[in-house]
């Protein structure tokens, strides 16, 4: 499993220092590239045998980086183990103004704010870039289940009860599963604001005058400027491979499967806020870019026997940039949020290659597949 976390903050309030300063910037900035891959290759001539299950599975997965249940114990039992398991921290990990909300949920969180008595400044600006690759590739000569002495009981080399021999309907269970999946789970923010805050030092009686809470800080009497940008890239590939001339068997009570799937969630908050003087502009950006290729790919001249064939490419994607923003000012104010989403999915499910021409000048054809069952292709 893989996991990240950026976190940048900056927040500058030159309208109450004592320097007096009339004008403030103040910008966060988070960037994060990630390469990942996760790679299986069967290489040429390698033999494989089980009597049960054989499964080549590659995987690239960023998993949410909390589960609810985990931040928020749902029962006494639950409780007992975070205590246990995390001592002390498993109640000081919500003593924070996110009540340890973004350490817990978010991957990335860019926060900016500035204050000012004559103009202020302020940007957050998160980008992140994506690489991620799962690839389960079977090369040309690998055989697989193709020692029947293995499977065949009548040699007495391999006595063994999941053999077909000893099976009460005299079929083999062997199963075959060539899979390679890229999933991931995040939560994104970039914005300009600021948390509550709670000054624990502060002589009072009263809670209230421990509190306070200014979001986007007040930027000065001329005005200001205050605008997020988020921006992610993502390049994808996730393929299932068998090549032309591998051999694989499965059992006539089993079963060959191909499976290639990217499944995405991804949230991404992008927030402004900006109230001044005469004049303020605020303004929140979002873009994120996708190419995803997803294939699950059988070539033409490979053998495949046993009960049935069956592939699957599958892109579940679902990526979401909820966009928002505040100006406020005693003059004029300007506000815009603009979200741009480019998505390029390629899913491809595929007994050969059409663009694969044979040394004769033909197409290659399937005519090297026979199970007693289904062959099936699927792709969404």
């Amino acid at each position: 499993c893989e996991s990240y976390q950026v976190s940048a903050q900056s927040h500058t309030d030159a309208s109450t220092s004592s320097s007096g300063a009339d004008n403030s910037v103040s910008v966060a900035l988070g960037i994060g590239d990630y390469t990942n891959s996760a790679t299986i290759d069967v290489r040429n001539g390698a033999e494989l045998d089980a009597l049960k299950a054989l499964r080549l599975i590659s995987d690239v997965t960023y998993p949410y980086l909390t589960r609810l249940d985990e931040y928020l114990p749902l029962s006494l039992g639950e409780l007992s183990d975070q205590v246990r398991n995390e001592g002390y921290e498993s109640i000081t990990k919500y003593l924070d103004t996110t009540l340890g909300l973004q350490d817990s949920f978010f991957n990335s969180w860019v926060s900016s704010t500035a204050g000012a008595e004559g103009v202020g400044i302020a940007g957050s600006v998160n980008i992140l870039v994506f690489k991620n690759t799962s690839e389960t590739t079977v090369e040309s000569n690998v055989l697989i289940n193709q020692d029947a002495n293995h499977r065949n009981n009548a040699s007495n080399k391999n006595p063994h009860p999941n053999q077909a021999d000893q099976q009460s309907d005299g079929l083999g269970e062997q199963t075959v599963s060539i899979e390679a999946v890229n999933y991931m789970q995040t939560i994104n923010l970039a914005g300009i604001f600021r948390l509550p805050e709670i000054d624990l030092s502060t002589k009072s009686d009263k809670f209230r005058d421990r509190f306070s809470y200014n979001p986007v800080a007040d930027m000065g009497s001329k005005g200001g400027a205050g605008g997020s940008i988020y921006v992610s890239d993502m390049t994808n590939v996730t393929r299932a491979t068998v090549a032309d001339d591998a051999k694989i068997y499965s059992g006539g009570d089993g079963g060959f499967n191909m499976k290639a799937e990217e499944a995405l969630f991804n949230l991404n908050l992008v927030a402004s806020g900006a109230v001044g003087g005469k004049f303020v502009i605020g303004g929140s950006v979002a873009y994120v870019g996708q190419d995803s290729t997803t294939q699950a790919l059988l070539g033409s001249e490979a053998y495949v026997t046993g009960r049935d064939a069956r592939l699957y490419a599958g892109n579940l994607t679902g990526t979401y940039s909820l966009l928002g923003g505040v100006a406020a000012s005693r003059g004029s104010s300007v506000g815009a949020s603009v979200a741009i989403h480019n998505v390029k999915r390629k899913t491809h499910a595929m007994i050969g290659d059409p663009t694969s021409i044979k040394s004769s000048g033909s197409k290659r054809r399937a005519n090297r597949i026979s199970v007693s069952d289904a062959i099936e292709t699927r792709a969404i």
